[in-house]
């Protein structure tokens, strides 16, 4: 498990480059279409790396992450597309026992998230997922549930490092609905950060 120390500094780190970039850039400066190119051709490619994401050991308090490996690429058409997403990772941070349960159950899902680039030197992006809508069956009866994440967001994003060719996305998971419904069975908005390199 890795520490909730190093996952901070991430997101500090992530953080610090996406306000750093947009205070270097005139006001009112928008990417051209060079720009955009430059960081489409700058990300595109296969990762692999983890995905960090809140978890809290009883043994050791300090220590409130765990990870997973993972792999995603960054397509042409500026889209993020991770073929194996974990749904079941998801049911950690549902309190309803039934639906907690039927998320346990589910087989991984590809999630996809367009890319909208922000600065160029480093990469820097807002990240703004699909929803996911998985049919799950529990309590007697079939059910629609959707995941949904935090977008155009500035806690939904991601950076990359042109010269060591690592990248780190975060998604903001936002809410997890039942049939359409308008109850939010999330416990609390919830970070996920995908960490690795290029290949």
């Amino acid at each position: 498990m890795k520490k909730l120390k190093i996952f901070s500094v991430m997101l500090c780190c992530m953080a610090a480059l996406s306000f750093t970039s947009c205070n270097t850039d005139d006001d009112g400066y928008t990417l051209t279409k060079e720009d955009i190119a430059a960081c489409l051709n700058a990300v595109q490619g296969n990762y692999t790396g983890k995905l960090i994401y809140p978890s809290q050991n009883p043994k050791v308090p300090s220590d409130t992450t765990d990870s997973l490996d993972i792999q995603w690429s960054a397509t042409a058409d500026t889209t993020i597309v991770v073929n194996q997403f974990p749904v079941s990772l998801v049911a950690k941070f549902v309190e309803d026992k039934d639906l907690k349960a039927a998320l346990e159950t589910i087989n991984n899902k590809e999630l996809k998230s367009s890319i909208y680039f922000t600065n160029v030197s480093p990469v820097v992006f807002l990240a703004n997922a699909t929803p996911l809508v998985i049919p799950v069956r529990y309590g007697e009866a079939d059910h629609q549930v959707q995941i949904s994440f935090y977008v155009n967001n500035t806690y939904s994003y991601g950076v990359y490092n042109s010269s060591n060719k690592k990248s780190e996305i975060q998604l903001l998971l936002g809410g997890i609905f039942v049939d359409k419904g308008q109850t939010n069975y999330l416990k609390t908005p919830t970070p996920i950060l995908f960490s690795g390199s290029k290949q």
